[in-house]
């Protein structure tokens, strides 16, 4: 069984979907969760219904993108929660203004947009999170959502995978340079996951044909991630750092032209 717990996780983008899943679940195994979301309504749901569950956790209301609310989101943590041992990172995605379009099409603004809301606010957020770690002394634990449009090509994607392959890079560079002092990063991309924010994009229909080409045969739901997550962070991966772990459902290792006669 695992168990985190005595342990204290930040859920930076626990508000809803994989952040909600992955709060309620490291809670469930013991940890004292701190739910961060810009919105504070959502994290104070997460956060209470974690509470009426029986576990611990408190909504913390922050801009990732600011130093000074990243800031204000490790002082909080460490002085209710008393220090740091595990950071998830699960904001990103696109402001509305920067659509799902060839990279001609994008402006400067939408361009610098997706790298502040998918890479810019990971190395905010691990810099200080590690500098507590380290004070502490006692290692510690960081997964990093990035996506699978950050590990291959991928049509309308350039932005967004520009980033998130950076956010692939930076659990690498900062394995290297902190695995000595006992803290492990790592990265999860995931596949396509029905998620508040994907639910707009996924159609049935495009559903449908997501089943027909997964060896799993469905699309991924934020509980998925969220065990992934779970495993990660936990003493089951003490040996496991500078790694970015698929779960997609088997999607990338499939050939990826059309074979005559497979259903």
């Amino acid at each position: 069984m695992i168990t985190l717990r005595d342990k204290v996780a930040i859920i930076a983008g626990g508000g809803r979907g994989i952040g909600e899943a992955a709060a309620k679940l490291l809670a469930e195994a013991g940890a004292a969760v701190a739910v961060v979301d810009v919105k504070p309504h959502r994290a104070e749901r997460v956060a209470t219904a974690i509470e009426k569950a029986g576990h611990h956790a408190i909504p913390i209301e922050a801009e990732l993108r600011e130093p000074d609310d990243v800031a204000r989101m490790i002082e909080t943590t460490c002085d209710t929660l008393g220090g740091i041992d595990t950071l998830v990172n699960v904001a990103g995605g696109l402001h509305a203004f920067s659509r799902w379009t060839r990279m001609a099409e994008w402006s400067e603004e939408q361009w610098d947009d997706a790298m502040s809301r998918n890479l810019r606010y990971v190395f905010l957020t691990c810099r200080a999170a590690i500098s507590v770690m380290l004070e502490q002394g006692r290692g510690g634990s960081i997964v990093n959502i990035a996506s699978m449009s950050g590990q291959f090509s991928a049509p309308i994607h350039s932005g967004y995978g520009a980033a998130k392959a950076g956010v692939v890079n930076l659990t690498m560079s900062l394995a290297e340079e902190y695995g000595r002092n006992g803290i492990r990063v790592n990265a999860i991309s995931p596949g396509s996951v029905l998620t508040p924010a994907t639910r707009s994009v996924l159609t049935e229909e495009r559903i449908a044909e997501y089943r027909t080409l997964v060896p799993m045969a469905r699309v991924g739901q934020p509980e998925d991630i969220a065990g992934a997550v779970l495993f990660l962070v936990s003493d089951f991966a003490s040996y496991v750092t500078g790694q970015t772990l698929k779960v997609d459902g088997g999607a990338s290792i499939k050939f990826p032209l059309p074979v005559p006669g497979l259903d």
